[in-house]
């Protein structure tokens, strides 16, 4: 048992040194200390407190609170490898770090749900698979909350949102989400789980059909936005 713990630790060590770890965000080379993200990465681009400065003004109605990580301008590199080039690796390690944030918050001891916002099943057999689907199994294990994948589901497929302006973007996803058993969710805590938030039409949309369930409370949390500017 030794020697195989001794083998498997000597060959990471090789790895390390051949693939370095590197920054999600400046893809600087980690040092042993820092863990996804470079120091001064992690002090001067992580996200605080985004409800308090009304970027999310389309969602106010409808949320408690908000968690963001990055400006998507920050990671873009990264988000577009992990949702349109299938590195699956480096999503899983946003996703952690999203876990850290949403874990200072008090309300995540509330929550009963992490709600992935679903892709269409034609969109699912295309891509391959639900990016935000990835950040939630993450993100369950870390706060030991359940993933609910199934209940909340899209009515028809849309065409994809990153080339329309905001209006377009609006009439492209409007009311085509809902739920199959709105009872299961009364009375229940959610978080709610995006990719990149840009006009805050998809989860608006996901949020109006949340609130079908009696008692709601929904909370968000994605890996960028495109609404903070500073």
């Amino acid at each position: 048992m030794f020697l195989k713990k001794y083998i498997k630790s000597f060959f990471l060590t090789i790895l390390s040194i051949i693939f370095p770890e590197k920054c999600l965000v400046c893809d600087n080379v980690l040092n042993e200390k820092e863990k996804y993200i470079c120091s001064h990465c992690k002090d001067n681009h992580l996200i605080k407190q985004p409800m308090k400065d009304d970027y999310f003004a389309p969602l106010i109605l409808f949320i408690k609170d908000i968690v963001v990580l990055f400006r998507y301008r920050c990671c873009e590199r990264a988000i577009k490898s992990f949702k349109f080039y299938g590195q699956v690796s480096i999503g899983k390690r946003l996703a952690k770090l999203l876990a850290q944030e949403i874990m200072k918050k008090e309300w995540a001891k509330e929550l009963d749900y992490i709600v992935p916002v679903p892709l269409h099943k034609k969109a699912l057999r295309k891509r391959g698979f639900n990016q935000c689907e990835i950040v939630a199994s993450v993100l369950s294990k870390e706060l030991c909350v359940p993933v609910e994948s199934r209940n909340l589901y899209r009515i028809r497929y849309n065409i994809p949102q990153h080339n329309l302006s905001k209006e377009e973007r609006y009439e492209n996803i409007s009311n085509n989400f809902a739920l199959k058993q709105p009872p299961q969710f009364k009375g229940k805590t959610i978080l709610l789980i995006d990719d990149v938030i840009t006009t805050c039409s998809t989860l608006k949309a996901c949020c109006q059909a949340l609130k079908e369930s009696e008692d709601i409370t929904i909370y968000i949390s994605a890996l960028s936005s495109t609404r903070i500017k500073f």
